[in-house]
């Protein structure tokens, strides 16, 4: 119930959730916070602090946070294996510092072997590195009026342990525009964040 914590972290990661009831509004803001040491914790503003913490909050900023609430977090595909999460509330105070000393990227790789072995829960998301050695066409289709793109591509090891990928949306346009100017070189990828589905 301690709401006087003080912590210095960096945001590595910054997404809005959209309204249920009304998908043109945002609901929250989630982000994923990494200290000097490289652990992680996930931490939510919600709709009523949106205007006061939204245009404050950027990936790749340090910031001392003080005054916040902590929480147990749940659900499937976390993105910090902490078994808690911070909450603003309105009392919560944020000051961006100018500091590099956190200069983690907040990534934990994988093995290629623990995700094709099914080792690793999937209720948490993963990091993984590898080679592209396969690359799909482009699909687009629809859905509730709703044009989606995904891009199926492959990825090896350094084990040659191959694993199958999807890229959805803009992460799918990202890769095709890139891909016809590198192409006969290798391309290494990081994917930060990623859904293990069987």
């Amino acid at each position: 119930m301690k709401e006087t914590w003080s912590i210095k972290i960096k945001v590595i990661r910054l997404w809005t959730t959209p309204d249920f009831y009304n998908p043109e509004n945002h609901y929250s803001i989630e982000m994923v916070f990494v200290d000097e040491k490289g652990d992680k914790i996930q931490a939510t503003v919600k709709r009523s602090l949106l205007l006061r913490f939204g245009p404050i909050l950027h990936e790749g900023s340090v910031y001392l946070i003080s005054r916040f609430g902590v929480g147990q977090t749940s659900g499937d595909y976390r993105p910090a294996k902490h078994a808690y999460k911070i909450n603003f509330l309105s009392s919560t105070t944020v000051e961006q510092l100018n500091e590099l000393d956190i200069l983690i990227g907040g990534y934990n790789f994988v093995y290629f072997r623990d995700i094709l072995s099914n080792k690793l829960d999937d209720k948490y998301l993963v990091d993984v590195i590898g080679g592209v050695t396969e690359v799909s066409k482009l699909e687009i289709t629809e859905r509730n009026g709703k044009m989606n793109k995904r891009l199926e591509i492959e990825l090896e090891d350094l084990e040659q342990n191959r694993l199958n990928c999807t890229l959805w949306g803009e992460f799918a346009n990202i890769m095709t525009t890139y891909l016809p100017t590198h192409h006969g070189n290798p391309i290494i990828i990081i994917i930060h964040f990623a859904k293990i589905k069987t």
